[in-house]
């Protein structure tokens, strides 16, 4: 979510020291309670709904197989390709993946905080056809994977005005990257809104986290736009946006940039919290929900994440605009075991895969924590299995559902964000359960 490790001689250091792999901690009580303001006025959903042209003017609409096929897309890489670093395979998880994608060379930016600037784009959330359809297989045939990369460079310098190629990107804007996993190729798709007079506008606020149910992807969105216009009644409000993947539209007269492939807004939920990564979770009780989550750096403190569910209403996959339950994480004397700089949280029912960078945590410093809770009955009977042989500098989360009731897990996704690092893979999930 936000970036905090150094490099020293070409060794990852985090804030506190050299990188190691301590072995898994043993569960115990998580340091996380029941919120009790989880239904307040902060953490309700306000619905308001887009009406974007359909198609808009000068595109014509391809869906979500235009955006999965075409010769211009660009290839991902196997982990041991040699065009792919050496570092993207070293650094996944240490027990071992069902599934793995190096991005390509242009994506994969120099490692080093001083190359930064060299590739601004960071990735950041993920989602999975196999969360948008039980066994993963779309109406088109494809296996898909949906990832969302950040602009991040502060860099007045480097700010970009409109042009031919529609490069008008600021600070914490958003693209997609919609990959075929069985080509192993990706294109990007712009998600965007439109501002009433038919104008498409590039949508801001991180895209830390991404969910796909059905037909829809919906997007955590913080409120921190840079200055650019937001869409009316949305300043300074989290929101979680919502696009139509049947709606994704191409540019008819052949130009290429960012506006040759969009995917307008059609629906938006604007709360008073910040949410900066979400997920779906097909095995709650009573049905489907999504759970949205805060980032709260280690900096001040441990104490403070916030992680929320909300249901789901009905088959047109709308959300509830109160909250079910809420975690909020506690301080610890057990560091090893600390809720804190998390880059996204994963449920499948009363079981929590929280993923977390290392921050400020001493002991351990480590960029690989991975947190499997059970929040099931009372609090009392909670437990916390931490481990550190997950991916460095972790990202999102995202399942991928194999058909039945409930539905079984097969694997959990996830992506890495660090120079020289960047691929998005899938673990089973048995494999982090003992």
């Amino acid at each position: 979510m936000f970036k905090r490790w150094l490099t020293l001689g070409g060794a990852l250091v985090a804030a506190g020291g050299l990188l190691t792999a301590p072995a898994q901690a043993a569960a115990t009580r998580p340091p996380l309670q029941k919120m009790t303001d989880v239904k307040g006025v902060q953490y309700q959903l306000t619905e308001k709904y887009d009406s974007p042209l359909s198609p808009p003017p000068g595109y014509e609409q391809v869906g979500i197989d235009g955006a999965l096929s075409g010769d211009d897309r660009v290839a991902l890489l196997g982990v041991g390709d040699p065009a792919c670093p050496a570092s993207v395979k070293a650094n996944l998880p240490k027990m071992g993946t069902t599934r793995a994608f190096c991005w390509d060379k242009a994506m994969q930016g120099v490692a080093g905080s001083a190359n930064a600037w060299k590739q601004p784009w960071v990735p950041q959330g993920i989602a999975t056809s196999g969360e948008a359809r039980a066994g993963g297989v779309l109406s088109g045939g494809q296996q898909a994977a949906v990832a969302s990369w950040n602009w991040q460079n502060d860099n007045p310098s480097d700010i970009q005005h409109p042009t031919s190629d529609g490069k008008d990107y600021r600070n914490n804007s958003v693209k997609l990257a919609f990959a075929n996993l069985d080509d192993g190729k990706y294109r990007w798709v712009l998600p965007v809104w439109d501002d009433g007079t038919g104008n498409l506008r590039r949508v801001y606020g991180h895209g830390g986290g991404l969910a796909w149910y059905g037909k829809y992807l919906f997007m955590a969105n913080t409120s921190n736009w840079n200055h650019q216009t937001v869409p009316p009644g949305d300043a300074g409000k989290g929101a979680v946006r919502v696009f139509d993947t049947t709606k994704i539209y191409r540019r008819l007269d052949g130009r290429t940039g960012d506006y040759q492939y969009v995917m307008p807004e059609v629906r938006r939920y604007t709360t008073g919290f910040e949410p900066a990564y979400i997920s779906l979770d097909r095995n709650s009780t009573g049905g489907a929900s999504l759970i949205a989550g805060t980032y709260e750096s280690s900096q001040n403190s441990v104490a403070g994440t916030r992680i929320v569910r909300y249901d789901f209403l009905d088959d047109d996959y709308r959300l509830a605009p109160v909250a079910t339950e809420g975690w909020v994480s506690t301080t610890t004397a057990d560091t090893a075991n600390a809720i804190s700089d998390v880059q996204g949280v994963q449920a499948n029912g009363d079981t929590l895969y929280i993923n977390m960078s290392g921050g400020w945590v001493k002991p351990p410093t480590v960029n690989n924590r991975l947190a499997v809770v059970n929040v099931h009955g009372d609090p009392s009977t909670w437990t916390i299995s931490t481990r550190t042989d997950w991916a460095e500098h972790p990202e999102d989360l995202a399942p991928w559902y194999e058909a039945g009731s409930p539905y079984p897990v097969k694997e959990l996704w996830g992506l890495t964000e660090a120079e020289e690092q960047r691929a998005m893979f899938a673990v089973a999930p048995s494999l982090l359960n003992g």
